[in-house]
């Protein structure tokens, strides 16, 4: 394991990113000084949730309840949000720092505690001068379901190194459906019209994927998957999740079921484009 105390610091050019073994978090992404990440303080919340870019595993969003049933039993996750289990046992862990240089970083962690089955999660970090590429996996030592997400906190404005602040940013995509919701905002499994936002729901067939704060920078987000979530219903924040299932998938009959040894990935590249008044 390579020696690292808290944090890997990653550097290219004009362009910096810190990656937490804390859960693994990119805590900062910084293009010519200009800070992308925020973090939110919502009282009695969970922090592990409200900032930076975090992977999602071994399942993404919410599980209804924390209630997991496989193979005729019923599991009970920690409820860690509004009564359901959310996005992941392993934010809260430490992870082991496998391989890091100046722009790599290659981060692992077993599943924990609080995930009923044995598994590990790799995440792979790269950054250059005009992307970052995140590369998450679980390979499953028990027979599991799996699916997996990242989970980006982007900031609703942007501070430029000399003090001034930007417009505030605007989502864009182009979705097929999204899912219908319960009262409790879980997917019923019902696919219907995409709608106007502001939104907090998850779409299929997403393509076209950007955040733009105008005249200043631009973001294209993809990823290996159609199924994201997005978040854009706070003054403070913004949020373009790639999930390779929605929420609740398993209680879909959506979720991968992974045999010993079976490995689940997700691919996400965030690229960018520094704009001036004649590009916007």
């Amino acid at each position: 394991m390579v020696s690292v105390s808290t944090s890997v610091e990653l550097h290219s050019g004009s362009v910096s990113a810190r990656v937490d073994r804390a859960g693994a978090r990119v805590s900062s992404l910084q293009v010519d000084g200009i800070e992308l990440l925020t973090a939110l303080d919502v009282p009695g919340a969970d922090a592990s949730m409200l900032s930076g870019i975090f992977p999602m595993a071994p399942y993404a969003g919410r599980v209804g309840n924390g209630q997991l049933d496989v193979a005729g039993k019923t599991y009970t996750l920690p409820h860690t949000l509004d009564g359901h289990a959310a996005h992941g046992s392993v934010r809260h862990l430490v992870w082991e720092v496998n391989a890091a240089d100046q722009k790599t970083a290659r981060l692992s962690t077993g599943l924990g505690a609080d995930w009923p089955f044995e598994g590990r999660a790799a995440l792979e970090v790269e950054l250059s001068e005009t992307r970052l590429l995140l590369a998450l996996s679980v390979t499953a030592v028990d027979e599991q379901p799996v699916w997996l997400g990242f989970h980006p906190w982007f900031a609703r404005r942007l501070v430029t190194s000399d003090g001034h602040e930007s417009q505030p940013a605007v989502l864009s995509f182009e979705a097929g459906a999204k899912y219908a919701k319960t009262v409790a905002g879980l997917p019923t499994g019902d696919l219907v019209d995409v709608g106007t936002g502001p939104f907090d729901d998850a779409f299929v067939h997403v393509t076209s994927v950007a955040v733009e704060w105008p005249n200043l920078l631009q973001l294209e987000l993809s990823a290996d998957t159609s199924t994201w979530v997005m978040f854009d219903a706070n003054q403070l924040a913004v949020c373009a999740e790639p999930q390779t299932a929605p929420p609740d998938a398993l209680r879909l009959g959506l979720a991968p079921m992974l045999s010993s040894g079976d490995v689940a990935t997700l691919n996400f590249a965030i690229v960018w484009h520094l704009l001036n008044s004649s590009d916007a």
